[in-house]
């Protein structure tokens, strides 16, 4: 199915979300390794349309992220998150910790690793806030407003695409639909639910690229989340930044709906006081 430059909804498609997920022991290059939310990339093409390119890895200003690794009852899985305060305030897709029994997050920029606790999760809109542990000068990312997203914009898909660590992976591309409705299918979890309301791309974004950043001219604009044969789908940033007001606005610690994190956000308090009640 070819997605349409529509911002309606339109029919929901099944697509992969971005978890990599590899046996222990094994490399997470190794096609045999991967046992969970093998993405087959996009194939770029020449002719009108065709701008989607994975580019080098490298880093950009502004783009605040980390790597995250986390342990799973019966692989290791790989992902990225997106830095809201130097302090360690981190946001991923719930998916990429789903089930962890241990999580870290390492600063791409000096290799530094951290402990990180989960601060509260929203599995129905695949939102989760990490706590890095001792972390006091994480570059920040540079938020944009989603809401002023426009189909054909330029877009970077940035993320940990493959699980390797190290400098980001940087795909380029452009948006092609707002608002889409998808069924996204966790083969690690074998489990799916429904995701509305994404930005559509055909920026090439990959297993280990969930939670990473999809940022616009003007900044981030989405988390990167999922992805079919075609194209890739990112959770708009101020759905993000709402779900994380609700997080710390909770009056008590709650499965999905937890109370603060400690200690200084005031940046991070200034980009919440901006972000839409949804």
């Amino acid at each position: 199915m070819q997605a349409q430059a529509t911002s309606k909804p339109v029919v929901a498609l099944v697509v992969a979300l971005l978890l990599l997920a590899v046996q222990p022991g094994a490399h997470p290059s190794s096609p045999a390794a991967t046992v969970a939310c093998e993405t087959p990339r996009i194939e770029v093409t020449s002719g009108p349309g065709a701008t989607a390119v994975r580019g080098p890895r490298g880093h950009r200003d502004g783009v605040g992220l980390v790597d995250i690794n986390t342990r799973l009852p019966k692989a290791s899985g790989a992902g990225t998150g997106i830095v809201l305060d130097a302090t360690g305030v981190v946001v991923t897709n719930n998916h990429v910790i789903d089930g962890a029994t241990a999580i870290t997050a390492t600063d791409p920029n000096n290799g530094r690793t951290y402990r990180a606790d989960v601060v509260g999760t929203d599995p129905r809109h695949d939102i989760a806030l990490l706590r890095l542990k001792g972390a006091t000068a994480l570059p920040v990312a540079v938020l944009g407003n989603s809401d002023n997203v426009q189909v054909g914009d330029h877009v970077e898909a940035i993320g940990n695409a493959g699980g390797r660590g190290g400098a980001p992976t940087i795909t380029a591309g452009e948006v092609i639909a707002l608002d889409r409705s998808v069924v996204a299918r966790d083969e690690y979890q074998h489990s799916s639910h429904r995701l509305s309301g994404l930005i559509e791309v055909d920026a090439s974004v990959q297993p280990g690229d969930s939670g990473g950043p999809l940022v616009g001219t003007a900044g981030v604009i989405g988390m990167d989340t999922a992805a079919s044969d075609e194209s890739g789908f990112a959770i708009p940033i101020n759905t993000v930044l709402a779900t994380v007001h609700r997080f710390r606005l909770a009056p008590a610690p709650r499965r999905d709906q937890v109370t603060p994190p400690t200690g200084d956000t005031t940046g991070l308090d200034a980009r919440l006081a901006r972000a839409p009640r949804r």
